[in-house]
C-alpha cells in the first residue's frame, strides 16, 4: 500500500512544487517514507535475523524510523520541504552560475 502512495505521491509533488499546495503532499511522503521504510526492515528482520535478537533489531528499527520521520519533518516545517530539497539536487548551485555567467 504504501508503495502506491509513493508512486502516486511524489510526481503530484513534483508537478504541484513550487507552490504551498505542494505543502500537504511533503507532509504526507514525510509520514509514508518511514512507514515504508519500517514496515519492509521488519519483513527483512523476521526473515534474516534469529529469533533471539529480533526485539532487539525492531528495537532499534524502530529509533532509526522514528529519527527519519522526525528529520522529515523538520525539512517539511523548517526546509524547502522534500520535494524542493530533492529538485534542488539537480539545480546548479548558485555560486557557479554567477560565476559562470561573468567569466
Amino acid at each position: 500500500m504504501s508503495n502506491k502512495a509513493l508512486a502516486v505521491l511524489f510526481p503530484v509533488g513534483f508537478i504541484l512544487s513550487p507552490s504551498f499546495i505542494c505543502w500537504p503532499v511533503d507532509i504526507a511522503v514525510g509520514v509514508v517514507i518511514p512507514y515504508h521504510m519500517h514496515a519492509g526492515v521488519t519483513g527483512v528482520i523476521e526473515d534474516y535475523v534469529p529469533r533471539n535478537q529480533q526485539p532487539l533489531a525492531k528495537g532499534g528499527l524502530l529509533l532509526i524510523s522514528l529519527i527519519t520521520a522526525l528529520g522529515l519533518l523538520k525539512i517539511n516545517l523548517c526546509g524547502q520541504g522534500i520535494t524542493e530539497s530533492i529538485k534542488a539536487l539537480w539545480r546548479e548551485p548558485k555560486a557557479k552560475a554567477g560565476a559562470a555567467a561573468t567569466a
